[in-house]
């Protein structure tokens, strides 16, 4: 059975000491001021049932929330299949309610994080969805916190509340598996961490699992300094693969139903750009680049050779290395000032292989 903690919160399988104050938040009015009304004790207790029922069949779902210092039952927060039909389902939806007396305190935030977590790292989700009442704007702030987005294009009519009902029309926030691995890695994206041995044998997996549908990839070779031992960096695996050109928006097409993200902004006509963030034993999640081009292209051969030439020359790969600390040290998570620090050395090391391969 799945628990889930945070800093403060312990997310967990109901307990029969939970129904008395669940039943009473439900009937407290503050708390249902977005509902079409009150429960009753045993309307909230069957709530409880269903919830607790769907924890014990899938592993996962509304859990019971608790603070770790006191184990005092503070509400519920979790992910649940939506159960009516919109034009947004079949979906999952991230949830929240908890006691009056704990409004204000950041609770539902950390704890719609962790649940949001679980469902892109663990479930592998492709997208989470919130929903609320239009002037619920405590609950509409949190989803925007957790970093879900609305547009008005998604609003719709609750079809459980009748027509005319004042709380019937309904805001939809979503954030997509991307938009989540996109958060947080925000803060970690121009670092200095060491080798990893793992770097070979996560390209290698990566490498069989994109072979088994690109069948047109002439190559797929591990580039970028994950593939250079010894040699640290962000820990990004990149990965170069060469197709015959025109085969390219083919590839690219296969790529992106491989959860791939084409970046327009860094392709070319001549090399395209995907970003994929996956699944890690040893970070959670880890940021994969491909570079997709063909074997002609002057991007095919930049890539392999400045790979080889730090694998061949130790003390260029060293230089390299004190160059990549000093930016990401300096640059703070300026991507523009990162590549401007590094520029020098590139160019030098891409003299020296023009010097080699003429």
């Amino acid at each position: 059975m799945v628990t889930i903690k945070t800093s403060r919160l312990i997310l967990r399988q109901w307990q029969d000491s939970d129904l008395a104050p669940f039943a009473a938040l439900n009937a407290d009015p503050r708390v249902r001021e977005f509902f079409p009304g009150l429960m009753s004790r045993e309307e909230s207790d069957h709530s409880v049932k269903l919830a607790s029922d769907h924890i014990a069949r899938c592993g996962w779902g509304f859990w019971a929330a608790s603070l770790i210092e006191t184990d005092e039952f503070i509400g519920f927060i979790g992910l649940e299949e939506v159960y009516f039909q919109a034009h947004f389902t079949p979906a999952v939806e991230i949830g929240w309610r908890l006691a009056f007396n704990h409004w204000g305190k950041g609770y539902a935030t950390e704890g719609a994080k962790a649940a949001l977590k679980y469902g892109f790292e663990t479930l592998r989700l492709d997208q989470v969805v919130s929903f609320t009442t239009m002037g619920n704007m405590r609950s509409r702030h949190v989803m925007e916190k957790i970093g879900m987005h609305h547009s008005t294009e998604d609003d719709f009519d609750h079809p459980k509340l009748a027509e005319g009902h004042p709380l019937r029309k309904h805001v939809l926030y979503r954030i997509s598996s991307h938009d989540w691995f996109s958060l947080c890695h925000k803060d970690q994206k121009y670092v200095y961490k060491p080798y990893s041995a793992t770097f070979p044998d996560l390209f290698k997996k990566e490498k069989e699992r994109i072979s088994s549908s690109l069948i047109n990839a002439l190559a797929i070779e591990h580039v970028g300094s994950t593939a250079i031992p010894n040699l640290g960096g962000k820990g990004i695996i990149d990965i170069a693969i060469s197709v015959p050109k025109e085969e390219m928006e083919h590839a690219s097409n296969i790529l992106q139903k491989l959860e791939y993200e084409f970046r327009p902004t860094f392709s070319t006509a001549d090399q395209f750009y995907f970003v994929a963030y996956l699944a890690d034993l040893e970070e959670g999640t880890r940021r994969y680049h491909i570079h997709l081009t063909y074997p002609s292209s002057k991007e095919w051969k930049e890539l392999i050779g400045f790979r080889d030439y730090l694998r061949t020359h130790p003390e260029a790969m060293e230089e390299y290395a004190n160059i990549k600390k000093q930016a990401a040290q300096i640059a703070n998570q300026d991507g523009t000032q990162y590549r401007k620090i590094k520029e020098p050395i590139l160019e030098k090391i891409n003299v020296f292989i023009k010097e080699i391969t003429s």
